[in-house]
């Protein structure tokens, strides 16, 4: 089967994503004491109370009240990427405009495609003091590949950060490749290539493969790199031939400054912020069009309702705000729509069985 074949490209980066990485999750529990077992109950029972109302409220259009003595400290903020990266970027802008009663700290924690710092949100407390920003690498493709000790019911997925976003090709601009026909007539001749995608086993990733296989290309070498930054960089240097980036991930003005090409959208939609770049489906290819980039903003599961209803309240105004609106013009993105809990749990567990089952069939999980 080719497709095996072209497969047999990711699954060294995919083992050792999951060799740097220790799977396991710890939980810990608190009895409490005889005399405070009433207690207890009546403080569920206003907990209870207070989060039926915050759902009510929100779900009226009412404004949702701070919970009280929310919050008594420092937010964390984790993003599992590196300061500067593709996720952390409208993270800091978003918080630049978010004002939650008291400090957040952002925590950049790297490491195994995302999932490192997915991980440490997962095990903290759900006590509200933990946000964590998730993609699509993190949250979806990896967790499809092996036991990364989380899955995405772990999360209340609460709000989206960027557009979904397709993927594009992306050459350097002194490259011979000018077109999507000289691309696909590059990739199917036989002569060896190399491409990178910022994690293995990510979207990105399937995409590629998949588009390379309907062609019936198999002379391409993938390597391996840790993020957006450094694809865009070895793109530019020439160390590979080309690359697969998110449209969201900055490519439509580092394309205007002359930095990178973009060749074709692996979508068999227009995109509205480049609609003079082709679309892979005009030229027959249907196979990578379920594949997409998303960035979310996501809270524990046991987080109190009154805590994520006012927090969903907060964040989504601040991604309305003019400062974030002008970040995601200067992207060259298309205008952010709100999506509700729902909605970005429908899309996040859907793509997370669509790649679960893909994994399955071509022998990819660990």
């Amino acid at each position: 089967m080719r497709m095996s074949k072209m497969f047999a490209m990711i699954s060294t980066a995919v083992l050792i994503s999951a060799c740097l990485f220790g799977c396991g999750k710890a939980a810990t529990e608190t009895t409490p004491a005889a005399g405070e077992k009433t207690t207890a109950a009546e403080s569920a029972q206003t907990d209870s109370t207070a989060a039926a109302e915050a759902k009510e409220n929100a779900a009226a259009g009412v404004e949702v009240q701070k919970p009280e003595g929310y919050p008594s400290k420092t937010i964390s903020w984790v993003v599992p990427a590196a300061a500067g990266a593709a996720v952390d970027i409208p993270t800091r802008i978003l918080t630049d405009s978010l004002d939650l009663g008291n400090n957040i700290m952002i925590e950049n924690i790297a490491g195994a495609f995302n999932v490192t710092g997915i991980l440490e949100a997962a095990n903290r407390p759900g006590d509200g003091y933990t946000i964590l920003t998730a993609n699509s690498s993190g949250m979806v493709s990896q967790p499809s590949i092996y036991d990364t000790g989380y899955k995405p019911d772990d999360f209340r997925h609460i709000a989206l950060l960027e557009p979904v976003s397709p993927f594009a090709v992306v050459v350097n601009p002194k490259s011979d490749i000018q077109n999507v026909e000289d691309w696909i007539a590059y990739v199917k001749s036989g002569e060896s290539f190399n491409f990178s995608v910022p994690n293995a086993g990510a979207s990105s990733h399937l995409a590629i493969i998949a588009c390379l296989d309907e062609l019936g290309s198999t002379s391409g070498t993938y390597v391996p790199h840790n993020g957006t930054a450094e694809v865009s960089a070895a793109v530019q240097s020439g160390e590979i031939d080309f690359a697969v980036l998110g449209v969201s991930d900055n490519i439509i003005p580092q394309a205007e400054e002359g930095n990178l090409r973009i060749i074709v959208i692996l979508n068999d939609e227009v995109y509205n912020m480049a609609p003079d770049i082709p679309i892979i489906s005009d030229y027959g290819v249907k196979s990578c069009n379920v594949f997409y980039g998303f960035k979310y903003i996501a809270i524990k599961k046991d987080t109190p309702d009154e805590i994520v209803e006012w927090l969903k309240q907060e964040i989504n105004a601040a991604l309305v705000s003019d400062k974030y609106k002008a970040y995601i013009e200067q992207a060259g993105l298309v205008s952010l729509e709100p999506m509700s809990e729902e909605e970005l749990t429908e899309m996040v567990n859907s793509a997370y069985e669509t790649y679960s089952t893909m994994m399955k069939e071509l022998g990819m999980t660990q």
